[in-house]
Formats: structure tokens, C-alpha cells, sequence
């Protein structure tokens, strides 16, 4: 008999997996899932804040500098818009990045539990979204693994 978790058990029934071949399978996608959330989380905290710090908290004296040493192809006015909108911008990107991080860290605990198909879906396909997530080699091929395993016809069944 074959240890491979994605051939079919000949002693269970056909399409019916039992609750540890289950999770089994959706284990490490799951684990994946929160360690691309736990970076995204960090990553985001700390673009957040630097872009607080940089484009909102240090404004008035770069453009102080900038008065002082003109830039003849951009008008000032134009600067003052720019660092209004990277910097709140940059500020709710990195908010709804840290939802959605705390998400997936949710949503992947659940998976583990074989809890919360729909969530652990969504989260799969979250983790997908590359401005989302603090590393896109981690978490697009974990979304990926997690959508795949969550997609088999056998697991699914087994969710509560």
C-alpha cells in the first residue's frame, strides 16, 4: 500500500476521506498559509509605519528642502499631492493588509481543524493577491497548494 496522501484509499469508500487522511492534506498548506500571514503581518506594521514616518512625519521639512533646491520639471504643488497620497495611501494599504493577514492566520487555523471551508477558501485565494502579502513566493504558491487541496472533492466533505 502507497503512503501518498493524494492517491485513494482502496479500504475507504470513493470520494470519502476520513477526518486524518483530511488533515493530513490540508495541513501543510494550512501551516503555509499562517506563515505567509505572519510575514505579511510584520511586513506591513513596518511599511505602515515607515510610511507614516517618511511621507507624512518628515513632509514639511523635505519640502523645505525642496523649496531651497527647486526641481524645475515638478511644481510644488504637485509634491504636496504626491506625499499626501503616497503616505495616507501607503498608511491604508498597509491597514488592509494587516487585516487580511490576520485573516489568513484565521481562516488557516480554522483549515487546520478541519473547520471553515468557505474561510479557508477565501484566505487561499487572498494570499493569491501579491499587494496584500509581505512575500508573494511564499504566500501565491501556498494559496495555490491550500486551493488545490481544498478543491479535491474528497477533503471538502470533511469540513464541519
Amino acid at each position: 500500500m502507497s503512503n501518498n496522501l493524494y492517491q485513494p484509499n482502496p479500504t475507504e469508500p470513493v470520494g470519502k476521506l476520513s477526518k486524518a487522511a483530511a488533515l493530513n492534506k490540508v495541513k501543510t498548506p494550512a501551516i503555509l498559509l499562517m506563515i505567509s500571514g505572519i510575514i505579511s503581518l510584520l511586513t506591513n506594521v513596518v511599511g505602515g509605519s515607515m510610511t507614516a514616518v517618511l511621507y507624512l512625519g518628515m513632509k514639511d521639512e523635505i519640502m523645505k528642502e525642496l523649496e531651497k533646491n527647486p526641481n524645475q520639471d515638478v511644481p510644488m504643488e504637485s509634491l504636496d499631492v504626491i506625499f499626501n497620497l503616497y503616505g495616507y495611501g501607503g498608511i491604508v494599504c498597509a491597514v488592509l493588509g494587516l487585516i487580511v493577514g490576520a485573516f489568513v492566520i484565521f481562516a488557516a487555523v480554522r483549515m487546520m481543524k478541519l473547520q471553515g471551508w468557505g474561510m479557508a477558501l477565501t484566505a487561499a485565494i487572498l494570499s493569491l493577491i501579491p499587494c496584500f502579502q509581505g512575500c508573494c513566493l511564499l504566500a501565491m504558491p501556498a494559496g495555490i497548494y491550500a486551493m488545490v487541496v481544498l478543491l479535491d472533492s474528497s477533503v471538502k466533505p470533511t469540513f464541519d
